[in-house]
């Protein structure tokens, strides 16, 4: 199995070192972050440039809601040029806003780093203090526990 390989099973939810599925973030949820797929080519230079210096307005930044419900799946992924309607999670990061916030607006919040690298989660954690750091396998906890927490502040 390629690398690629590897990396395309954790966006898919399962560990490619035993083949174990693990829970990912519901659609209901995942679709009030914003986000942003590091997937295409110098991943890490273009993460440790996002980190670094923030998003630039002078270009142009993509981003797509984290997941979606089934069914507008489809619909979006026309409208936002996603394969899936979602950001990409298939390379080395994903980005993600707080929770009902813009990435643009409020900055990154969440650095979910593929499963693959997750040798990488603590050097980054400790180089960037002011990131929430963690393995796209705990999308699931630490999503839904967010929108949790401000669903019940409100």
């Amino acid at each position: 199995m390629t690398l690629r390989d590897e990396m395309f099973m954790v966006s898919q939810g399962i560990n490619p070192e035993n083949d174990e599925m693990f829970q990912t973030v519901d659609g209901e949820i995942g679709i009030n972050y914003d986000a942003h797929g590091v997937a295409k080519s110098q991943q890490l230079d273009q993460l440790l440039n996002l980190l670094d210096h923030g998003i630039s307005k002078d270009h142009d930044f993509y981003t797509a809601p984290f997941e979606v419900p089934a069914d507008v799946k489809a619909g979006l992924a026309s409208a936002l040029g996603t394969g899936g309607g979602t950001a990409y999670k298939d390379g080395l990061a994903v980005l993600t806003s707080g929770y009902k916030e813009k990435i643009q607006d409020s900055g990154v919040k969440h650095v979910f780093i593929n499963d693959v690298f997750s040798g990488l989660k603590r050097p980054l954690q400790e180089a960037y203090p002011q990131y929430q750091f963690h393995l796209l396998s705990e999308q699931k906890a630490v999503l839904e526990g967010e929108a949790s927490k401000a669903d019940k502040q409100q």
